[in-house]
């Protein structure tokens, strides 16, 4: 999705953990990258009642690499498996790359 001043935005949905007799769900980390073999992670946190965050402002065309977790009251759990999510290009951009030639029948590639 894209929104109207040409950045584009996530929306994540979850179910919450399945918690363990003496666990207590405090809320949730959300971390995402554009690059996931950096340490560095952009982190958002959410509060426990929620299970839908929208994650605005990111830059359009561009791949993006998001994992969560859920904060507990005494820990944290594992991280999610890593999703890859490639924003939409931005208004007017359709696309195409700088230099792009179309095909035979007027295509980019």
């Amino acid at each position: 999705m894209s929104s109207d001043d040409d950045t584009s935005l996530v929306i994540l949905n979850w179910q919450p953990p399945k918690l363990n007799r003496n666990e207590e769900l405090r809320g949730y980390l959300i971390y995402y990258t554009t690059n996931p073999q950096r340490k560095e992670w952009v982190e958002e946190v959410v509060s426990d009642d929620v299970l839908t965050h929208q994650v605005s402002n990111l830059t359009p065309d561009t791949q993006y690499y998001f994992k969560m977790s859920a904060r507990l009251n005494k820990s944290f759990s594992p991280h999610t498996d890593i999703e890859a999510v490639l924003t939409p290009p931005a208004k007017g951009h359709h696309g195409i790359l700088p230099g792009g030639k179309p095909d035979s029948r007027g295509r980019f590639a």
